[in-house]
């Protein structure tokens, strides 16, 4: 992956102070870690807990009269601000949530995938966790010294 970024100005300066070298790695990382989260999102469709549970909240919705995939698309299908806090599906949406327990397995399940993606990109997770210390270091130093050098 090549990434660039603007080498002046004072956010080229500020980054450069609290990432040094690790600049355009930081970059790269963030981006890595957003496909990685909507790739997450696509691959957790195909998990059996996940289709499970998913399937027990659309029969609690379907025997409270709404018809709807999953929670995403019936946020999707509510495309006006009215309908987002007005809708007598969001009420059945939140009930059903809880009686089929669907918020504790999605996200149990969500983690599961992403964790898999990070054991298979172990060097992310090291130089993520390099870069937010080095990060952490100078931003430190920045306020014991006031900013100033």
């Amino acid at each position: 992956m090549t990434v660039s970024r603007p080498g002046n100005g004072c956010l080229a300066d500020a980054e450069t102070r609290l990432l040094g070298d690790g600049r355009m790695r930081w970059l790269q990382l963030r981006i890595l870690l957003f496909e990685a989260q909507e790739q997450a999102r696509k691959d957790v469709e195909q998990d059996a807990a996940f289709r499970t549970v998913t399937g027990r909240w659309r029969q609690c919705m379907a025997k409270a009269g709404v018809r709807a995939k999953d929670p995403v698309g019936l946020l999707g299908s509510l495309n006006t601000y009215e309908a987002r806090h007005s809708s007598p599906a969001l009420s059945a949406d939140l009930r059903c949530k809880t009686e089929t327990g669907y918020l504790a397995t999605a996200y149990s399940r969500l983690g599961a995938v992403q964790q898999r993606w990070l054991d298979r990109h172990p060097d992310v997770l090291r130089d993520w966790t390099s870069l937010s210390a080095r990060q952490k270091k100078a931003a430190d130093e920045v306020l014991r010294t006031g900013g100033h050098d």
